[in-house]
């Protein structure tokens, strides 16, 4: 995923479970981005919120609803196991 160069670090697990569509994602802010890396503790936290919301924002490929509502049923419920695992 362009947001994310590990979908597995704990920032990317929060936010995918907050925000598992595309449009929620999109609708994420900076605060909301830079207090998940925080959290994770990661450095240059501003630098990376930015290029995140940039990602989450730009241009991507849609779906019906329906089919986004099951797909992101099923981001948040593997977000959540993965959570839990690491």
């Amino acid at each position: 995923m362009e947001a994310f160069d590990d979908l597995s670090a704990p920032e990317a697990l929060e936010l995918l479970a907050r925000a598992p569509d595309p449009a929620a994602a999109a609708r994420l802010t900076l605060r909301q981005i830079s207090a998940a890396l925080k959290r994770a503790g990661r450095y240059k936290v501003a630098e990376r919120a930015e290029r995140i919301q940039r990602a989450l924002r730009g241009q991507q490929l849609t779906q019906p609803p329906v089919v986004a509502d099951a797909y992101a049923s099923a981001v948040a419920a593997q977000a959540a196991i993965l959570a839990v695992l690491n």
